[in-house]
C-alpha cells in the first residue's frame, strides 16, 4: 500500500489540535490557541489557519475529530461544518471519527479516559512523552486538542491498513 500522509485535526472554537503522520512517524504536531470571543470572522481564521496544513504537504487523507455532543455548541457546529466543507473542495478525502469511537479503537474504557490515550499515544510517539509529562502537571487541557489529532489519525491509519 501506498505510504499515506494523513493530516488529524481536533478543534474547537478556542483550540486547534493538529498531527501530520506519514508511515509509522509523526512528522509534525502543533496546538493553535484562538483567544477572541466567537464570530463568523474567528471562524474563517481558523479555516485559513488550516490551509498551511494541507496545502504544503502532499496529505492524502484528512481525519476530523467530532466532539462529544454534549460539546457541540452552536458557534462549534459551525465551525466543524465551515471545516469540512473547505476541505471536501480539496482534491482529497476527508473523513471524521467521533472521539468516542477513537477511545473504543484505541481500546480505552473506564475513568481517565483521556490520560490513558495520552500515554498511549506517548508510548508509540516517545517524543511526546516531555508533553505528557507537561499535561499532568497543569489543570489546563491544553494539549488535549493535539493528543486527539495524533489519536484520531493513528486510529485512521491502522484501520486502513486492516
Amino acid at each position: 500500500m501506498e505510504n499515506r500522509c494523513i493530516l488529524g485535526i481536533s478543534a474547537n472554537t478556542r483550540f486547534i489540535g493538529l498531527a501530520i503522520i506519514k508511515d509509522s512517524s509523526l512528522i509534525d504536531y502543533a496546538v493553535k490557541l484562538n483567544k477572541e470571543k466567537w464570530s463568523e470572522t474567528k471562524g474563517q481564521k481558523i479555516i485559513t489557519s488550516l490551509q498551511t496544513w494541507y496545502e504544503h504537504i502532499n496529505i492524502h487523507n484528512i481525519i476530523l475529530s467530532k466532539p462529544y455532543a454534549h460539546h457541540q455548541t452552536k458557534q462549534m457546529e459551525s465551525l466543524y461544518k465551515k471545516i469540512f466543507q473547505t476541505l471536501k473542495k480539496k482534491n482529497v478525502e476527508v473523513r471524521s471519527y467521533s472521539i468516542s469511537e477513537v477511545l473504543r479503537g484505541w481500546k480505552i474504557k473506564g475513568k481517565k479516559k483521556k490520560t490513558t490515550l495520552f500515554e498511549k499515544i506517548a508510548f508509540q510517539y516517545p517524543e511526546l512523552n516531555e508533553i505528557v509529562e507537561k499535561d499532568q502537571l497543569n489543570t489546563s487541557v491544553y494539549y488535549s486538542k493535539l493528543f486527539e489529532a495524533i489519536a484520531v489519525a493513528t486510529y485512521f491509519q491502522v484501520s486502513i491498513s486492516r
